[in-house]
């Protein structure tokens, strides 16, 4: 049988199949012909309708014949979606489909969410629909496939402390792969349980790190930097605070100063106020930048582990990230964290003052004038 190339006749045909492959339950499916959209020269209309009555011919498709008009026809009705997407030289929704999950699963290590996940992918691929931001066609399949990659990855823990090109790099061989898929692959990351307000505090606690942070503490520490690069010591006392690299935790030595605390700070400005206005050597203070890290847990371990006695406490706004970074750090430390100057008392007070209130109300840190631990 001669290929369907009439332009009229194909756009009615393909959009006949896609209708067809939409369609939710196994049902005939039809298409009005508009013969005010075909173009008025009658070779145009009879090329339309000479294509058509060849695949009626074939039994690919059923012709209704306009009432009182049996020369024009009314409605094309589908009923081989098979037969006809062959003779239109293209794939059918379903088909696609299968294509999009034989490469995810070959190329990617799935466990039972990613397989879930896939499913439900597949199930809206058939349907020729997109599935977040995936379309069933050619041009998927690298994407995919990059996209559960990075999926599986990120659930096995193979970011943490990694940068994300680098991570990309290594997960797939593109360095801004982690950066074209985020929106979509952070919904993803949440269909299969991830937690975090933004995409960025989902990657953040995948271990995750737009770059490598430094991290700004003060208080009862040094830092040695060994031969042969050097024989010195930087000093955590300095005044107003120091900046570590990662590259340096190595050197990481506490002061005896007896009892230790150690407190995190969520916001920088409320960190540069505590540093300079209260100065308790003994302690250590460490700004967590929001929510923190891997590369500031990272630290809080060491610091953990260098002084197992010391109490940890947390200073953040008074709302649900605030404490919500306090039950994240009590996971990763398993050690109980205190949170400092965030009472429900001062919410309903201050908070009350500043006219909040209601459900959702919060108190920023900002608001509150740094204070000595109580340690």
């Amino acid at each position: 049988m001669e290929a369907i190339d009439d332009s009229p006749a194909r756009s009615i045909l393909l959009a006949l199949l896609r209708r067809g492959d939409r369609a939710a339950v196994a049902r005939r499916v039809s298409m009005r012909v508009d013969y005010e959209r075909i173009p008025r020269r009658a070779d145009a209309r009879e090329a339309l309708e000479r294509s058509l009555e060849m695949l009626e011919r074939a039994n690919v498709v059923f012709l209704v014949r306009r009432r009182g008009a049996r020369h024009l026809i009314d409605r094309v009705v589908l009923l081989d979606p098979a037969g006809l997407a062959r003779h239109l030289g293209i794939a059918r929704f379903a088909d696609q489909a299968q294509r999009l999950e034989n490469a995810v699963e070959q190329a990617v290590s799935m466990d039972m969410a990613l397989t879930q996940l896939l499913s439900a992918c597949v199930a809206r691929w058939r349907r020729g629909e997109s599935a977040f931001g995936l379309r069933p066609d050619e041009q998927t399949t690298r994407k995919a496939v990059e996209r559960f990659a990075l999926l599986r990855a990120l659930l096995a823990g193979e970011g943490r402390g990694l940068d994300r090109r680098t991570f990309s790099v290594r997960t797939v061989g593109l360095s801004k792969a982690l950066e074209t898929h985020q929106g979509m692959l952070c919904q993803m990351l949440r269909r299969v349980g991830a937690e975090g307000e933004s995409d960025e505090d989902v990657l953040a606690r995948l271990g995750l790190e737009r770059f490598m942070p430094q991290i700004l503490a003060s208080g009862g520490f040094d830092v040695h930097f060994p031969p042969p690069d050097a024989d010195t010591w930087l000093p955590g006392t300095a005044f107003p605070y120091v900046c570590i690299d990662p590259t340096w935790f190595g050197g990481l030595c506490l002061r005896a100063t007896g009892r230790r605390a150690i407190l995190t700070i969520e916001n920088l400005a409320t960190f540069n106020r505590y540093v300079r206005e209260i100065r308790e050597p003994r302690h250590i203070v460490v700004y967590t930048g929001g929510f923190p890290a891997q590369t500031v847990v990272g630290f809080l371990r060491r610091l953990r582990d260098a002084d197992p006695g010391a109490a940890f406490f947390h200073w953040g706004d008074i709302d649900e990230a605030g404490f919500e970074i306090v039950r994240f750090m009590e996971r990763e430390l398993e050690r109980e964290v205190t949170p400092f100057l965030m009472c429900p008392v001062l919410l309903d007070t201050l908070g009350s003052a500043a006219g909040i209130a209601g459900e959702g109300r919060r108190l920023e840190q900002e608001t509150l004038t740094p204070s000595p631990l109580p340690w």
